[in-house]
């Protein structure tokens, strides 16, 4: 039922007051004065011990009743609608925003993720570069190690290899006399040079024989060679932490973005 219909069946007394009024105050008449009140009472009117019907404020109040409670319910609608525009713009306030920090979420996931790239492609380049500075270290350390020139060994085992060479050319060159007389003659500088290393070793003690000589030398090259492995295992322990340190900044990226990743899931969801 409608509050049309309510609102009806509320004043249909009263509307009926009104129009036995109007009958009342068209046939009235002082002979038949009791007629009227009786008829009017019968028709559930009331009527006062005078015959005047006891008439407008009852059916006036319940019409204003009516009025106010339509009025009240009107206003309670109004106020409800009024909350729920409130309540709607609200939510479409708090969604705008929400798009906003997910479209903010989402940039910086993939700027940092456009980071982590590049600080893959630096580490890479890193690490082939300092195995290249490595192997050339090592090959270096290698050969120093082998090699030694300007040490007496090195000296002595050059000028033998030089005089066998030169020995098997001038014998195939007998007719080059000059070449003979000069390779002689470097020879003789060459002994002098061992003979006069051979004298600083005997005055600092060290017996004069070249086994010794030779074994000071050896000496001396085991302690570069054994210099050369400790400067390398340095190097190499020290790569190891250089490396360490890069795979723990990647993990730290790594839980950075699983953390972004899942911010943006709990966003959208």
């Amino acid at each position: 039922m409608s509050s049309f219909d309510r609102t009806h069946e509320k004043t249909a007394p009263s509307l009926e007051l009104l129009r036995a009024q109007l009958q009342h105050m068209r046939s009235f008449d002082p002979h038949t004065a009791i007629s009227v009140p009786c008829h009017l009472g019968q028709r559930g009117i009331p009527v006062s011990e005078s015959g005047e019907v006891s008439a407008f404020s009852p059916p006036l109040s319940s019409v204003r009743d009516a009025f106010l409670m339509s009025q009240e319910k009107w206003d309670a609608n109004d106020c409800m609608l009024q909350q729920l525009d409130s309540r709607l713009r609200l939510y479409q306030e708090n969604g705008a925003k929400k798009r906003g920090d997910l479209v903010i979420a989402m940039d910086k996931a993939h700027t940092e993720m456009e980071q982590l790239q590049n600080y893959a492609a630096q580490f890479w380049s890193d690490m082939e570069e300092n195995l290249k500075l490595l192997r050339q270290l090592f090959a270096d350390s290698k050969n120093m190690a082998e090699d030694t020139p300007g040490r007496p060994e090195a000296r002595i085992t050059k000028i033998i290899r030089g005089l066998g060479d030169e020995s098997d050319y001038c014998a195939d060159n007998r007719d080059e006399d000059g070449c003979l007389m000069s390779r002689l003659e470097e020879m003789r500088r060459t002994q002098d040079v061992i003979r006069q290393q051979l004298e600083e070793s005997s005055a600092s003690g060290t017996p004069p024989s070249v086994a010794a000589a030779v074994e000071r030398i050896q000496a001396e090259l085991q302690k570069e060679r054994d210099e050369a492995d400790a400067q390398l295992s340095a190097l190499k322990e020290s790569f190891v932490i250089v490396v360490q340190k890069t795979l723990d900044e990647l993990e730290v990226l790594r839980r950075d973005r699983l953390e972004t990743e899942a911010l943006c899931l709990r966003i959208l969801s």
